[in-house]
């Protein structure tokens, strides 16, 4: 947990054409940070707090730089941006990064989670649709995704007594290799062609 006692928060007067124009310098943020809700898509150039980074339904963080919260990381929409890390939990309806993506507790997304290089979480990794990482996907626990999961490693890290965790997707993409985790791949729930 983070001594941070200030929360900033982020509202429609902080915003203009969708870019954070606010008179706090969120680079380096001592503190939490919270964007209120329906605001869309936010840009910010670099986007850091020591404690939480939180945006309500409707709101997305979009940086052309990092995204670092040394607590929960927490959007209602989606999160873009080179290097998304947070010290505990990653939640959001989309992660995209054209770097890396480290959560220290979970990482947990509606829709997909993609990386140029890697994904690691300190326990477990779950998307509603498909996980693609350029290097490699490594979770202390399980990773869960509806679709599509591709890398080049995986790493699932083992339970109690040593017991492998699983990686469950519906489809293994080809190429990938996995290091440690039991794969289950599920069966195609969508409409058969004719």
């Amino acid at each position: 947990m983070t001594r941070a006692s200030q929360t900033l928060h982020i509202t429609t007067a902080d915003i203009k054409n969708g870019i954070y124009i606010g008179p706090v310098d969120v680079a380096a943020y001592e503190g939490h940070i919270e964007i209120a809700e329906n605001l869309g898509e936010i840009f910010f150039s670099t986007l850091r707090a020591t404690g939480h980074i939180y945006a309500t339904a409707g709101s997305g963080i979009r940086a052309g730089e990092d995204i670092r919260a040394g607590e929960d990381l927490h959007t209602g929409d989606g999160i873009t941006g080179r290097h998304i890390v947070a010290g505990e939990h990653i939640i959001a309806k989309y992660i995209i990064a054209w770097g890396y993506i480290v959560a220290g507790g979970s990482l947990h997304v509606d829709d997909g989670i993609c990386a140029d290089e890697s994904i690691v979480a300190g326990r477990s990794i779950n998307a509603g649709r498909s996980i693609d990482a350029g290097l490699r996907i490594s979770a202390g626990l399980a990773i869960t995704c509806g679709l599509v999961l591709s890398a080049k490693i995986i790493h699932a890290g083992y339970l109690q007594w040593g017991t492998p965790s699983k990686i469950i997707c519906q489809r293994l993409s080809g190429g990938t290799r996995i290091a440690s985790g039991i794969l289950i791949e599920t069966e195609w729930q969508g409409e058969v062609s004719q």
